[in-house]
């Protein structure tokens, strides 16, 4: 008997404002049984943990810049991806 192998695929959902993504994300998750984990939820704690309590597309952007630089553009990525393991 062979046993097959399962494998865990990422898929990253990109674009600007209002082009789309959260549509695309809903039909994933309701059709396909996807799960769905956003990388500014990440920032959303980073914030907090500095005392800001209003997140707006420029905080969210700066705290991505400010970890992008002192950890490597890949800092996002890394850290969804250790979370998503869990």
């Amino acid at each position: 008997m062979k046993i097959k192998k399962k494998y865990i695929v990422y898929v990253g959902v990109v674009g600007q404002i209002a082009v789309g993504k959260g549509v695309l994300v809903d039909y994933l998750i309701k059709k396909l049984d996807f799960k769905s984990f956003s990388l500014s939820s990440i920032l959303h704690i980073e914030l907090q943990k500095k005392g800001i309590k209003e997140f707006t597309r420029k905080t969210l952007q700066d705290m991505g810049d400010d970890l992008r630089h002192r950890h490597g553009d890949e800092v996002l990525a890394r850290a969804a991806n250790y979370d998503l393991k869990g």
